[in-house]
């Protein structure tokens, strides 16, 4: 189904979405912080595009929003919000090298911090940790 240029595919499998995250320009991971969980969250997505070297647009109020101002990997809207939005793609539309930059930042912060081996090993320490306090307690 399509609306303009945009379509609808309907469930992909995540091989498919990785295939796509790497051929595109620009990721988006436009959630509403009205919800605690969303407000909260840091989506696959946000790291997704960091990995692939692509900039994102994420909501503002969110935790990713926090993320990506941080590490400087993309931009922040308010998602209710049409003209935001629609300003941030025509800016990185017309602007390529800060498209490259935002995506380079991105990869650079995915291979400092956020990558798999990293990630892994703060979750593994973060455990030992509350297992140590859990058996103090005992």
């Amino acid at each position: 189904k399509s609306v303009g240029k945009a379509t609808f595919n309907g469930k992909i499998s995540y091989t498919e979405v990785l295939e796509r995250t790497v051929t595109s320009d620009l990721l988006f991971a436009l959630y509403d912080p009205v919800v605690p969980a969303v407000r909260h969250a840091s989506c696959n997505k946000l790291f997704e595009a960091m990995m692939a070297h692509k900039p994102i647009i994420v909501s503002k109020g969110t935790a990713m929003a926090d993320m990506v101002e941080k590490e400087n990997c993309g931009l922040v809207v308010d998602s209710n919000s049409i003209d935001e939005i629609r300003k941030a793609i025509v800016r990185l539309k017309e602007d390529p090298e800060l498209c490259y930059q935002l995506g380079a930042n991105g990869r650079r912060a995915y291979e400092q911090k956020y990558n798999r081996r990293i990630m892994e090993q703060r979750l593994l320490t973060l455990y030992r940790k509350i297992s140590r306090k859990s058996k103090r307690r005992m």
